[in-house]
């Protein structure tokens, strides 16, 4: 008697399967046994294309099977490989033997962890411990360096925010292909943009992540029954979830709240003036938005946050209104300048950090306007109204992000992007999803899947490209060598604690922040300029100096930034300049004492 499984599935099927996930573990073998000996200045450099080719491979199987079986448990089963690939893709620097990773904020976050592992402070004296705190508890039960926890710590998220952007999409728009679209849409990784939301230790993009859980569990609780009991499981997990999000980010919680709020007043709306729409029989988040805003408002009253942050953007919108400077366009226009200074454009960046986030966005708005301008509002039922409740949520992100464009220098604006951009995916991917279904009506199965497995291609290589900083996007690698570890600590434990240090472009404070452990962030140390370089390091200061020159700060200056700030003759007159005597290195770390000219 044959089985289910053979009458639903096909040899093809399995054996593209079969080579698909043989493809994955050859991946992941050929990284873990090439692991990088030094700095990388592009992680997709240092990776042997061998790799890639494989996970490339990986991909387009798992899609091709997904889309093309009948039987629900194998569709589940290919998209197991894509997810084992795209999990593969962010944990290639765990794989590939890296230290850590750190674009500068991380190497901070590294040193709370620590502060709280040797009981230096509790948790609930950081503004956001949720991170620092987990990451804590997986070194001490799995026995690992704090290091490489945090990264697998970050690793784990990202598989949390594949599963449920999938199932959120599903809850969106359900049929054959929601599922499977709304996981590759999680693959393309849009809310990591690189711009205030990073693959690296870094909490607010932690929470971005995290939230994929909380939407899917807010939409699964909205479609439940409304009259059921007020006190339900998954209303009780949702506050949890509410709670927890608080920990991981306040500033994250407080952007959440604009979704939630926005949320009540369509809810109010079609429920005050009668409305026959899906959304009058979905279970109110009135109480679940009253749990929100109560743990984010007592959580940061005891960290002084709430009246300081308002305050700043508030004054800082007016002042840009009322003719102040320090905008956002201040900062945009100085970074567009450096780019074009090494050969870029603003037009080339946006569309390497952004290209496929726009694609998605103009899916959303498709989506959003094909409900508005539909007669039969089949579309507006067939998504039970959520739709509305993403527009409104966009809508409500949107105008925070004016606040923080026109009052803010620190590219908070873009947090609010990165969030925002969870949102377009699983709206981009509804839109997909219900594009390929509108059409496999009326075309060939084959042709529509074809398009697809094509589609999605095309944007997970232009979106995964730009995930980790290199020079493909005018940055470097957030790669933190055991060298570059090694040496600050060695330094800070055997210097002279009197004499301060000087850095290429910034001075080593994160790394005392990682070292030390402290509440208090360091900012005491300064950089050094290429033209005080040429001039003479000893003669710019009275008092003596130590100056730590990384691999890293070469590898940027020169290669990444194209002896934009110093050229190569500056700083290969470092080691041979009178009063610069080296003191300590490794091969990845170089320190040099500097005298002062009170000792000339």
């Amino acid at each position: 008697m044959s089985s289910q499984r053979s009458q639903t599935t096909t040899p093809k099927e399995s054996g593209a399967l079969a080579v698909g996930f043989l493809a994955l573990a050859g991946a992941i073998g050929v990284a873990h046994v090439t692991p990088a000996d030094g700095y990388e200045l592009s992680l997709y450099a240092g990776t042997p294309t061998t790799v890639w080719i494989l996970l490339g491979v990986s991909f387009c199987l798992s899609l091709a099977v997904a889309l093309a079986t009948t039987a629900p448990w194998y569709r589940r089963l290919s998209l197991c490989l894509g997810a084992g690939a795209a999990i593969a893709f962010v944990g290639m620097p765990v794989l590939r033997g890296y230290h850590f990773i750190s674009g500068g904020d991380a190497l901070t976050h590294l040193g709370w962890a620590r502060g709280i592992r040797d009981g230096m402070f509790s948790p609930l004296e950081l503004r956001y411990p949720g991170l620092h705190t987990v990451s804590t508890l997986f070194s001490t039960a799995l026995g690992i360096d704090l290091t490489h926890a945090m990264m697998l710590v970050i690793v784990l998220l990202f598989g949390l925010f594949f599963l449920f952007v999938a199932l959120s999409t599903d809850l969106v728009f359900e049929n054959r292909y929601s599922v499977t679209v709304g996981a590759f849409s999680a693959f393309l990784l849009l809310p990591i943009t690189t711009l205030s939301t990073f693959v690296t230790p870094h909490p607010m993009s932690q929470s971005i992540l995290f939230s994929a859980v909380i939407v899917y569990s807010l939409l699964k609780y909205m479609q439940g029954n409304q009259v059921a009991a007020s006190v339900s499981s998954l209303g009780v997990l949702l506050a949890m979830l509410s709670i927890a999000v608080v920990l991981y980010h306040p500033q994250l919680a407080a952007h959440l709240l604009v979704v939630f709020v926005g949320i009540c007043a369509v809810q109010f709306l079609f429920r005050r003036f009668g409305s026959t729409t899906p959304i009058a029989t979905h279970r109110s988040v009135y109480g679940q938005t009253a749990i929100l805003t109560g743990g984010f408002l007592l959580w940061v009253a005891n960290h002084g946050l709430l009246v300081d942050v308002i305050r700043f953007h508030l004054v800082s919108t007016l002042e840009y209104f009322l003719g102040g400077t320090g905008s956002a366009g201040d900062a945009i226009d100085s970074q567009s300048n450096s780019i074009a200074q090494i050969g870029g454009s603003v037009v080339e960046i946006v569309l390497k950090l952004l290209g496929p986030s726009l694609v998605f966005g103009v899916l959303a708005a498709l989506l959003v306007g094909w409900t508005l301008i539909e007669n039969d509002g089949r579309l507006l039922r067939e998504t039970e109204g959520v739709i509305h409740y993403f527009t409104v949520a966009l809508v409500g992100l949107g105008g925070l992000f004016a606040v923080y464009f026109f009052g803010s220098t620190e590219k908070m604006y873009f947090r609010v992007f990165g969030f925002t951009l969870l949102f377009i995916t699983i709206m981009g991917a509804a839109a997909i999803a219900y594009g390929m279904d509108a059409l496999s009506k009326n075309r060939s199965t084959t042709a529509v899947h074809s398009i697809a497995v094509l589609g999605f291609g095309v944007l997970l290589v232009v979106s995964l490209l730009a995930v980790f900083p290199s020079p493909y996007i005018y940055g470097t690698s957030p790669h933190v060598t055991t060298q570059a570890m090694d040496g600050h600590e060695t330094a800070f434990d055997r210097g002279d604690d009197d004499i301060p240090y000087i850095g290429i472009r910034s001075g080593p404070n994160r790394y005392v922040d990682a070292t030390t452990g402290d509440l208090e962030r360091t900012e005491r140390y300064e950089g050094i300029s290429g033209p005080e370089i040429e001039e003479g390091i000893s003669r710019q200061y009275e008092d003596d100096r130590y100056l730590v020159v990384k691999q890293r700060d070469l590898d940027r200056e020169l290669i990444a930034f194209k002896e934009l700030r110093y050229t190569e003759a500056q700083l290969n007159s470092i080691e041979s300049q009178p009063g610069v005597n080296r003191v300590q290195t490794n091969g990845g770390f170089e320190l040099y004492h500097v005298r002062g000219t009170a000792d000339a």
